[in-house]
């Protein structure tokens, strides 16, 4: 519950001061408020499902098999999008620094929401195949259906 709290706090905060006037204009703003609802997402559809099975013993996805599949895709996809905008962040920084004189013909607003866009594109099509693959399966050692 610790990390619950912490990070669903902290990725609030984080989108709430990040879209404050002042430092949305910045680029790297962006990628930055896209990263805490990445992690806020990686929240929801993971960590807490299954804090919610450990701690209550209530599987919230294992009785049907849409909401195992959307699951499943949601967390893997915020996952996946949360390395990739550190990634992201790291170039647009590196650039801040390497080349001061040049970052604002290089990191653009309009970059930036392309490469952001890139990377939700690239992240659905690398785990689009848990929406094929992904099933209820029958455990028999405790005889519950899981995802």
């Amino acid at each position: 519950p610790i990390l619950l709290v912490n990070g669903f706090i902290g990725n609030l905060l984080t989108l709430v001061i990040l879209l404050s006037e002042p430092t949305r204009r910045r680029v790297s703003a962006l990628y930055l408020v896209v990263l805490a609802a990445a992690d806020l997402c990686s929240l929801v559809f993971g960590l807490i499902p299954i804090w919610i099975e450990v701690q209550f013993g209530i599987a919230l996805s294992d009785r049907y098999t849409v909401p195992c599949k959307v699951r499943k895709l949601l967390h893997y996809v915020s996952s996946d999008m949360s390395v990739w905008l550190i990634c992201a962040f790291t170039v647009d920084r590196t650039i801040a620094v390497m080349l001061p004189h040049r970052m604002k013909i290089i990191c653009t607003k309009r970059r930036a929401r392309m490469t952001t866009g890139l990377i939700l594109v690239l992240a659905l099509a690398k785990n689009l195949s848990v929406v094929i693959t992904r099933t209820l399966e029958a455990d028999p050692l405790t005889n519950r259906t899981k995802c």
